[in-house]
This record gives structure tokens, C-alpha cells and sequence, in this order.
């Protein structure tokens, strides 16, 4: 079975190769839910210039660690086929597994979490995570599945303002 441990990316590889606009990324996705955000051609060219930028940090620092595996470059075409699909309105963060496998991350303060691990042949691992503050419970979505079943889950869960409808 791969390992799962998602590795933290040192702060002098980030400076040694990118600028250190990238660990805004996770940041980032903390945002406040009141607040719609709308895709714009301009938000999507902003967001997969981070994304490419972000990727090639992975890439970088992978090469530099013998714990990960080998960078599973059908998971890197995974991430970029289901985010022309999905059109996320906000920006993910990016870790690299030590699989190889890419993982996307996007987290809200008020406990919303979408979680997905992309493992090639486009599928699909994922862990949903919503928040029913009247409830006062979690409900959490966790499979392997397609992409469309994938974003059904996350409609299911009325978590679509994190995508452009």
C-alpha cells in the first residue's frame, strides 16, 4: 500500500526556486464563506500559472528526496483534466505524496474541506468534509470514484460555491 504521508515543502526550496508568492497558496484557501467567488478567465489564467509554478516546486523538490517515489506525471494530467472540468473558483493547495501522486486540497475556515488525491487513469481519491453548524456534526464523503461521480459528491453535499455552476 503507498505511503500517505503528505510532505511540508522547506522554506529554502521554495526560495531557491520560485518566488515566495507560493506559500500564499494554502493560505489562500481559507476564505470566508459569505463571499462568492466567480471563475473569470482571468482567476483561471492566474490560478494555473500557480498551479505550473507550484508543480515544478514539487518536481524540484521531489528530485531532492528519497522518499518520494517518482513523480506520477498521470496524476499531474489528472489535476489538470478535472480542473478544466470543475473550474474551481478558488485556489487549491498542492502537495506531492510520497506515491507521487498529487494531492489538492481546498479548505475553508468554517470546516468545509475538499480533499483529492489524484491517482492516474482519472480516478479519483477523495475525502469531502461539511460542516452543519445547525447540526452541529461533520457529514464526510470519502471514496474512489470519476471525476463526474466526484463532483456530484461535492453537489450532493451543496458545496458547489466552491466551483462555478
Amino acid at each position: 500500500m503507498d505511503k500517505m504521508k503528505v510532505r511540508n515543502i522547506p522554506q529554502e526550496v521554495l526560495t531557491k526556486q520560485s518566488s515566495g508568492d507560493l506559500n500564499a497558496a494554502p493560505k489562500q484557501a481559507l476564505t470566508d464563506t459569505s463571499k462568492k467567488r466567480q471563475v473569470t478567465p482571468e482567476s483561471q489564467i492566474a490560478h494555473g500559472q500557480a498551479y505550473e509554478a507550484r508543480i515544478e516546486v514539487l518536481r524540484g523538490y521531489a528530485s531532492e528526496d528519497d522518499d518520494i517515489e517518482k513523480v506520477n506525471e498521470d496524476s499531474i494530467d489528472d489535476f489538470w483534466a478535472f480542473m478544466k472540468i470543475a473550474e474551481f473558483s478558488r485556489r487549491a493547495g498542492l502537495v506531492l505524496l510520497d506515491s507521487g501522486d498529487l494531492r489538492a486540497v481546498w479548505r475553508e475556515s468554517d470546516g468545509h474541506d475538499i480533499g483529492l488525491r489524484f491517482t492516474g487513469n482519472q480516478k479519483v481519491l477523495y475525502v469531502i468534509f461539511k460542516y452543519d453548524a445547525d447540526r452541529q456534526i461533520t457529514e464526510r464523503a470519502v471514496g474512489a470514484d470519476s471525476f463526474d461521480k466526484v463532483m456530484k459528491q461535492i453537489k450532493d453535499l451543496d458545496l458547489l460555491h466552491f466551483v462555478k455552476e
